[in-house]
């Protein structure tokens, strides 16, 4: 025998025979139950669950009136998640088909036996409170997956998206709205870091070190790339079947940039400091030969040969001592005299000059910014920059020649900048553009690095010294090149 309810439940009886309601009230409340409402429309039943919401309906399929059961039943369902049993005679083929749209806890055949009747209203109180709690802990973990700061990917068994928080769509670009039940493939792809190789789940799962996460880079479908760091973990059933995966990640692309540029930055300041004390110890060697040389040259004025052999002399130990000047210039230990220039008309009077030093078949082209672009820093600092950046790009050139396009512009929000060079968005820009032969990612690497040189006939200084300007005169400098399709350099200068 069932037991009374312990706590007394709510229930509404939506039927148009005033016999029959009658009788399903009085036995409900003979078990327990309150009976807080006897309607016999859909119209009527919807108006009492809007003012008081009950806990059960019992709905006759047959009602009076345009609107039956099973639409008022769909509903009440949507509207009120209210859960219904239906009341009915009917229980042809067609009528079970159509009330299964909406979703019913129950069905009592008239004529019922009260035991029917009991059970039917106890399994939907059951059913409704399990699904109440049920929902309540989706909402719950919900709230907590859209709280935190990773990203959260929820897989199915076939490898289906079913759930994404807030920051994996943000990273993404999906909405959880649009692609639940998509294939995970045609949201993102993994590939290994620095390989242009995929990765699957699988073996996103076996690389995994101790749950610590992997490195890779993902790719969403609008062609964005990312580094993160990932876990994946598998999900499985009591029974150790497995049921999903859940994919969280961290983007961590700007830290790995700010990473690289620290170590660029580290290495350039001890690469510098080198090349500061062999500027000295050559400075040191070259002062006892060019006065020795002096010594000799005066003792011989009448042999025109030991004339024309130490005038040679004379000539390496001036070529060598440049190139003194540029390590100095590398390492930033040269005294610059700044002053407000402007960056656009330093760089058209050098244009000119500048042209000369480059052969018939490669032309130069000079696009100013036309507005002012106001900078601190040494005259020769900035002619320094733009000659070794124009020598830089006539070198890289085939010998079929090419173009070289310098270019001054004005940027409003910079991200290159240093925080330390004291820029607050706007900074001027100087670019180089050629049409050389371009750079693959192992040159770009240590272009930087002094005598370093793709070019056999180069000192490997030029883009040094360049570096060194820059960042003597708090700013970056960027490039962007790719084998066989030129080189873009970027000197990023802080206005004024």
């Amino acid at each position: 025998m069932l037991e009374r309810p312990e706590v007394t439940a709510k229930i509404l009886i939506v039927e148009d025979e005033l016999i029959v309601s009658a009788d399903v009230a009085s036995r409900l409340r003979k078990m327990g139950y309150t009976i807080v409402g006897q309607v016999d429309t859909a119209v009527a039943a919807y108006a009492f669950c809007e003012k008081s919401k009950p806990d059960l309906v019992l709905m006759d399929i047959r009602l009076k009136g345009e609107i039956d059961g099973i639409t008022a039943a769909e509903q009440l369902r949507t509207d009120y998640q209210i859960p219904i049993v239906f009341l009915t005679a009917h229980a042809d083929e067609s009528t079970l088909q159509r009330a299964k749209v909406s979703e019913p806890y129950g069905y009592v055949l008239k004529p019922f036996e009260e035991r029917e009747l009991r059970i039917a209203v106890e399994m939907s109180l059951y059913r409704a409170k399990s699904q109440q709690q049920l929902n309540q802990s989706r909402s719950e973990l919900a709230a907590i997956l859209n709280s935190i700061s990773d990203a959260v990917i929820a897989i199915d068994v076939n490898d289906n998206v079913s759930f994404l928080n807030p920051v994996a769509e943000l990273l993404t670009g999906a909405r959880q709205s649009e692609i639940n039940g998509q294939p995970f493939s045609e949201i993102v792809t993994c590939y290994e870091l620095n390989v242009d190789r995929l990765i699957s789940l699988e073996q996103l799962i076996a690389s995994q070190n101790n749950n610590h996460g992997t490195e890779v880079r993902l790719q969403t479908t609008t062609g964005v790339k990312f580094t993160v760091i990932s876990t994946i973990t598998q999900l499985r059933s009591s029974a150790g079947t497995e049921v999903g995966k859940v994919l969280v990640f961290r983007d961590i692309t700007q830290q790995r940039r700010l990473e690289e540029s620290l170590n660029q930055s580290q290495k350039m300041e001890a690469l510098g400091q080198l090349a500061v004390g062999i500027a000295h110890d050559l400075n040191n060697i070259l002062t006892v030969i060019c006065v020795n040389n002096s010594l000799l040259i005066e003792a011989a004025s009448n042999d025109s040969i030991q004339l024309e052999q130490l005038n040679c002399i004379s000539q390496a130990a001036d070529r060598a001592t440049q190139m003194t000047c540029q390590l100095l210039a590398i390492g930033k230990n040269q005294m610059v005299v700044s002053q407000t220039l402007d960056l656009d008309l330093v760089v058209r009077d050098c244009m000119p000059l500048l042209k000369r030093l480059l052969p018939n078949n490669v032309g130069c082209n000079f696009i100013p910014a036309g507005c002012p672009l106001p900078i601190v820093a040494g005259r020769s600092q900035i002619e320094q920059i733009v000659l070794n950046l124009l020598l830089n790009a006539r070198n890289s050139m085939t010998p079929e020649g090419g173009t070289i396009t310098v270019r001054t512009l004005k940027v409003e929000k910079c991200s290159e900048l240093k925080p330390s060079a004291g820029v607050h968005g706007s900074a001027a820009v100087l670019e180089v553009e050629d049409t050389g032969c371009g750079m693959d990612p192992a040159t770009l690497l240590r272009i930087w690095e002094p005598f370093f040189s793709s070019n056999v006939a180069g000192t490997g200084l030029g883009l040094a010294v360049v570096y060194g300007k820059v960042q003597q005169a708090g700013g970056s400098v960027s490039v962007y090149s790719s084998k066989g399709k030129g080189s873009i350099f970027r000197v990023y200068l802080p206005l004024t």
